[in-house]
């Protein structure tokens, strides 16, 4: 089994609540050792925290540990810092946790004990945030000085919707490559803080376009996002647009590559979530599926092969959507274009 990463060389990454690990992806409930971590690399055994990747690589995805791999060579040297700045966030996405969305942390703390909150606390891949503000006290510009540091990457939660980054790209050198994974919540004192930098990468989340992004990404609107879009062409940032298929965007995915035609576009694969997989559209929905994630536009061998496994979760897909209709007064299943036929709840 091959296991090793080259990210534990090259990165430090604090989780939502200032935890030490190697990577995004590292599962943790403390500071890592990252030591140990590699040499369990180093031997090819299999490290407990990255089991995110290897579960996208039995399902035949290209993990993010073979995309990093791929991407970096190795160095012994750690050249970015990756800091998830606390789970503060405007939105409430379908596959988020409460440990990177504060809206859906308050949600659960305010409705203990219902159904659906059990079920959340079943699905999601982390409690709650204990401790939204540790980077508040965190001094990092130590680390820049001890390491070559030459890129900080931001991400939440939502970045822009906490209120010390923009006093952190005040206090940040210049000379720095800064990348930030968003929502697309910026405002114009951020945008201008951004373009001092040498260069600046935007990764923005958006998943879907029209009605069904209203529906993922919920409270916000395709309308309002479209305006935030809009903002950018004043500035001269990279950009990418990032998405993650799944059975709810299953057949949004080419009005989205359409509305992107001609701009970089990120596929993410689904990160646990089970009863969001594209294994449980509908049978007879399939093909329709296989030709939304063609005109993305690239080689995406991992989520066709998602499409032939079981349906998982049904049960849960199907109580968290009525769910989100009642409390979101979404119609949902008329929305996306399809529902839970019999053919998939026999299977549960």
């Amino acid at each position: 089994m091959d296991t090793f990463c080259v990210e534990p060389w090259r990165q430090i990454h604090f989780d939502s609540e200032g935890r030490v690990g190697p990577c995004c992806f590292f599962v943790r409930n403390d500071n890592v050792d990252i030591d140990n971590v590699k040499k369990l690399m180093l031997n090819n055994d299999p490290v407990m925290g990255c089991r995110s990747c290897y579960d996208q690589e039995q399902r035949g995805a290209f993990s993010m540990r073979q995309q990093s791999n791929k991407t970096y060579k190795f160095a012994d040297e750690l050249t970015e810092l990756f800091i998830t700045l606390g789970n503060t966030c405007n939105m409430a996405c379908i596959f988020c946790n409460p440990s990177r969305s504060s809206k859906l942390a308050s949600w659960m703390r305010n409705n203990p004990g219902t159904d659906w909150v059990n079920v959340y606390q079943q699905t999601q891949l982390a409690d709650v945030v204990k401790d939204n503000t540790w980077f508040d006290n965190t001094d990092f510009s130590k680390l820049l000085e001890e390491h070559p540091i030459k890129t900080i990457h931001l991400n939440g939660g939502e970045p822009f919707a906490v209120k010390k980054v923009a006093q952190l790209l005040k206090e940040l050198p210049k000379n720095l490559e800064i990348i930030i994974t968003t929502n697309g919540s910026w405002s114009i004192e951020h945008l201008d803080l951004l373009s001092e930098f040498n260069s600046v990468l935007l990764e923005v989340s958006i998943d879907a376009v029209g009605s069904v992004y209203d529906i993922i990404r919920f409270p916000a609107t395709w309308k309002q996002t479209e305006i935030q879009l809009a903002m950018l062409d004043n500035y001269n940032f990279n950009v990418v647009y990032s998405i993650v298929p799944n059975c709810i965007n299953a057949l949004n995915l080419g009005a989205f590559a359409k509305r992107f035609t001609n701009k970089k576009i990120l596929v993410n694969y689904l990160n646990g979530q089970k009863h969001l997989g594209l294994w449980n559209i509908p049978q007879h929905i399939k093909p329709l599926v296989e030709e939304q994630i063609d005109q993305l536009g690239v080689e995406q061998v991992g989520l066709k092969s998602e499409l032939k496994q079981e349906p998982q979760l049904l049960d849960r897909l199907e109580q968290l959507v009525g769910h989100w209709e009642e409390t979101r007064n979404q119609k949902i299943w008329e929305t996306i274009g399809w529902r839970l036929y019999e053919e998939n709840t026999n299977n549960r």
